[in-house]
């Protein structure tokens, strides 16, 4: 399942706790316990009767048919989000099949650009929001490595640099080191 399943209400509306224990029960629940609870919303079987069982059996208990349908809507969107999250992996394992030489950073922006497309495509800016926001969190992971490669390169240079000045009246410590600067800056790249 996917780590974006909010399990508050939306827009300021507070939920029940007994509806938060159930979208918290449903995420720790076994595939099979799953296909059983789905089986029995979508049968003829009364709300009421269904929100019996779930205090029977899960000791959860829905006042109201509302708080089953809100619960029935969060599933179902959460099975839909899953989907797409699926298909953005298969998306990223298709183009790395299909375009070998392309770098990471390529790839990540070809899915990203079809996930902003398939939210335009389909009117749904909740999904727009969900990529933009993955995209700053990835973007901003990748910039905090740099800075920490960047400082890291520096600090090295700078040890070196020191070496260099100790070994220079030596050419055979200075020809290690030589090959050692080449090595660190094949590395560093």
């Amino acid at each position: 399942m996917s780590e974006s399943k909010k399990l508050q209400g939306v827009s300021g509306e507070k939920e029940s706790p007994e509806l938060t224990k159930l979208k918290a029960k449903w995420r720790g629940m076994a595939d099979d316990a799953r296909e059983f609870w789905r089986s029995l919303f979508i049968s003829q079987t009364p709300q009421a009767e269904i929100r019996k069982q779930l205090f029977t059996k899960l000791k959860i208990n829905l006042g109201w048919d509302s708080q089953l349908t809100k619960f029935r809507d969060w599933e179902l969107d959460q099975r839909d989000l899953d989907l797409r999250e699926e298909r953005a992996r298969e998306n990223e394992r298709r183009l790395i099949a299909e375009h070998p030489d392309w770098t990471l950073e390529q790839i990540r922006n070809e899915v990203l650009r079809r996930s902003y497309l398939e939210s335009i495509a389909r009117g749904d800016h909740k999904l727009g929001l969900k990529t933009v926001d993955k995209d700053i969190k990835v973007r901003s992971q990748n910039f905090e490595e740099t800075k920490f490669k960047e400082s890291l390169r520096d600090k090295l240079q700078a040890g070196l640099d020191e070496v260099a000045a100790a070994f220079k009246k030596n050419p055979q410590a200075m020809e290690f080191y030589k090959q050692a600067r080449a090595l660190v800056s094949r590395e560093m790249k």
